[in-house]
């Protein structure tokens, strides 16, 4: 019995651990993502960062950027560093989109954005994916021609549950 409350505990306690720190930085070494530039990118609230970004084969039109948070802007709230790098895409198409989701998952410690916006300008859509994983930002950007909720929905999916894209 002793041993076995000694089990529950210890499997209780390595899950809670794992749950907490979740890490994303599998995604750069799945099948099919490729490095493909970086550049510096100047974030409203998070200030310039260096973004890696990297082309993913199996989506035509998508693309994974990653970036870490500034030393200086680390110990600011989770969330607000995670609504600056998801409103830079919603202040970049105001004028010409329709939000069609904006909703915030937990998965331990980290937050993932999941954005969805209808472009009517080209009529298009964008899904961005953004995953505040310690002082590491990753944003999955995709732009596929239809919206579809059940692809968008088995995206989010996917990284909520870490397989790679």
């Amino acid at each position: 019995m002793k041993v076995q409350l000694f089990l529950f505990f210890f499997c209780l306690t390595l899950s809670a651990f794992s749950q907490g720190n979740v890490r994303y930085d599998y995604l750069k070494a799945c099948p099919g993502i490729n490095l493909v530039d970086t550049t510096i990118l100047e974030i409203d609230g998070i200030g310039e960062v260096e973004v890696f970004g990297f082309g993913i084969d199996k989506y035509d039109e998508a693309a994974l950027n990653i970036y870490r948070i500034p030393p200086g802007k680390r110990n600011k709230n989770p969330l607000k560093i995670l609504n600056f790098a998801v409103d830079t895409h919603i202040q970049t198409w105001k004028n010409n989109s329709k939000i069609l989701l904006n909703k915030i998952h937990s998965v331990g410690k980290v937050r993932v954005s999941d954005l969805r916006l209808h472009i009517k300008i080209e009529n298009i859509y964008m899904h961005v994916l953004t995953i505040l994983d310690g002082d590491t930002i990753y944003q999955i950007l995709s732009f596929p021609d239809n919206y579809s909720e059940s692809d968008f929905d088995a995206l989010t999916k996917k990284i909520l549950t870490h397989q790679c894209l």
